[in-house]
């Protein structure tokens, strides 16, 4: 109950950031040359994905990856897993609604190669590669939101009810994905991006939403209250 009550308390937070997300995606796109290559990287994947070929096994072996490098990070010991061609498995000692969560909100593939690139920029000067990182960077965030977006979808997740509820962790969900998102946009895009400006509106925009509810339910019980005493 207390997961189902934070997942709706979350709501217009979720809905603010998704309009954030939304409104970064244009601005980057009206810089078209800037964004190109990046927006060119995650339209190869979807063009893959739904023209040419569905990398589902390999979706499935990051899925359960992620299940457990998040259980071990937790202290969770891991058991045993399975990859099958369209479904896996991975057995803990334990687990929490991050565990559960982990590979719908965090992108393994594209995470890896982003900290491999800027560990690498640390030694050397790879502004020539950047031609290469950008669209990679955006076929790989393809990658982990297409499959994501699919696997949510169908039907029977037991992961969503195992962290809390679908209200919590569909909520968790496209919070987590959208900070990834407009994470990778302020790394790329650093002056189209405006994080603080971003996060002030929608944490302005969540307490006004909720002052509101609650002031016209007061008013709404106070009417409630009125009537039944003049009765």
């Amino acid at each position: 109950m207390i997961k189902f009550l934070a997942g709706v308390a979350a709501l217009p937070a979720v809905a603010l950031v998704l309009y954030e997300t939304g409104a970064a995606f244009v601005r980057i796109f009206s810089v078209f040359r800037q964004g190109f290559p990046f927006l060119g990287g995650m339209a190869a994947y979807t063009v893959l994905h739904y023209l040419v070929y569905r990398p589902q096994k390999l979706y499935v072996l990051t899925h359960e990856l992620t299940h457990a490098a998040a259980a071990w990070s937790s202290g969770f010991n891991v058991r045993r897993m399975r990859i099958g061609k369209d479904s896996g498995s991975v057995v803990l000692d334990g687990s929490n609604a991050f565990v559960a969560l982990a590979p719908y909100c965090l992108p393994l593939f594209a995470a890896m190669f982003a900290i491999c690139y800027a560990v690498a920029g640390l030694f050397y000067d790879l502004t020539p590669w950047t031609v290469y990182f950008m669209p990679g960077l955006g076929f790989l965030l393809a990658f982990h939101l297409v499959n994501t977006v699919e696997v949510l979808c169908a039907a029977g997740q037991s992961d969503l009810d195992a962290a809390g509820g679908t209200v919590f962790s569909t909520a968790v969900i496209v919070l987590s994905n959208c900070v990834v998102l407009l994470a990778a946009f302020k790394f790329l895009f650093p002056e189209t991006v405006a994080v603080r400006a971003g996060a002030q509106h929608v944490a302005q925009g969540t307490v006004e939403f909720w002052s509101r509810a609650l002031n016209a339910a007061a008013e709404f019980l106070g009417r409630i209250y009125a009537g039944a005493g003049g009765r």
